[in-house]
């Protein structure tokens, strides 16, 4: 495998971990190295494999489970790759309104003061809505495989740590912990891997052009390649200007529209496969958000049976971000199992020259 790669220029390896979904920073020699090693650890997924897609949040968590795409795409679908199937996708509020359960909500219309939603976020407080969340929401769901949003601790480039930001950490901490004690214990054999959000924004955005719901075209862009961007630790750049971080803002913004539009053209165009009445009325509720009430049309039986689940749909962001996340993973999965086949010139686009 070491010696495909070889032949390959340092620009053309960056391409290759990008398509895998890993770090693409260094020499080409650690890049060569870097992929090597993920692709000595692959395991292509099973057929039953299950990948349940976490969007961490306390009032705006997201979740949906997907499939790897069907040998055979549905009717809808024909003509075109066949995408993942999505048997659960919706969004959950673990802030309890007053009266309520922690981790029984689906997201409500009513937003509120923060007084109104306030809840004991403490250590003991929240190992019970984890183990809730988990015990009677996701492992239901049966996954094999659960992917994580990784989180961060500053937002903005400032250097305050904000007490919501801590609790959101906190919760990320107590679901690994609680996955690993269901593994440890025989109650569950899956695995939990934890997923850089930028990487997911960089491989489906980089290049990626999407018609949005106002019709006009947006992209192209490499959303890592910003001024005043944030670094891994959350940090932004000490020589960005006030301008650049202002536009670093504004870029952040394109890009979540963006994400937005991607997920809104692939429910349009039946790009995945909606599993299911819970997944179906999802795709309806997303797009009666998304799109402009003229192009919505006569609402379909399956909206009209769960009356109500647009409007639970707070924010459309954390709502695409589970989705793309998951299925940006199977994508990097799908690449590498091609890459140790030996078709890493397919990958970058680059035709192999002849031996003849």
């Amino acid at each position: 495998m070491t010696t495909g790669l070889t032949k390959l220029s340092l620009g053309q390896l960056r391409n290759l971990t990008l398509q895998c979904g890993i770090n693409r920073s260094g020499t080409k020699g650690v890049l060569i190295q870097r992929l090597d090693q993920t692709l000595r650890d692959h395991r292509p997924l099973g057929p039953d494999a299950r990948v349940l897609s976490i969007d961490l949040g306390i009032r705006n968590l997201a979740y949906s489970l997907l499939s790897p795409p069907l040998a055979r795409p549905s009717r809808a679908q024909r003509g075109s790759k066949a995408g993942p199937a999505v048997h659960a996708w919706r969004p959950l509020s673990l802030a309890p309104a007053p009266g309520a359960a922690a981790g029984d909500q689906d997201q409500g219309p009513a937003d509120g003061a923060d007084e109104a939603l306030a809840a004991d976020f403490s250590p003991a407080s929240l190992s019970r809505i984890a183990l809730r969340l988990v015990q009677e929401r996701l492992l239901p769901l049966r996954p094999t495989h659960v992917l994580i949003e990784r989180q961060r601790f500053r937002s903005g480039g400032g250097s305050a740590v904000y007490e919501w930001t801590v609790r959101v950490n906190s919760l990320e901490a107590m679901l690994y912990a609680t996955f690993a004690t269901l593994q440890a214990l025989g109650h569950w054999d899956g695995v939990v891997l934890p997923i850089d959000p930028k990487r997911v924004s960089t491989f489906l955005l980089e290049d990626q052009k999407v018609v949005g719901d106002d019709g006009v075209e947006r992209g192209g862009e490499d959303p890592d390649c910003v001024p005043g961007a944030k670094k891994a630790g959350g940090k932004a750049r000490k020589d960005a200007t006030g301008a650049e971080v202002k536009s670093s803002g504004r870029v952040a913004r394109e890009n979540k529209k963006r994400k937005i539009d991607l997920v809104g053209n692939w429910l349009v165009h039946h790009k995945l496969a909606m599993a299911g009445v819970e997944a179906t009325a999802m795709r309806i509720a997303f797009l009666e958000k998304w799109l402009p009430k003229e192009h919505l049309g006569k609402r379909s039986a399956e909206g009209l049976a769960l009356k109500g689940t647009a409007e639970s749909i707070r924010k459309l962001d954390d709502v695409a971000d589970s989705l793309l996340q998951g299925v940006a993973w199977l994508r990097w999965e799908e690449n590498k199992t091609k890459l140790r086949q030996g078709h890493q010139f397919d990958l970058v686009g680059v035709q192999q020259e002849s031996s003849a």
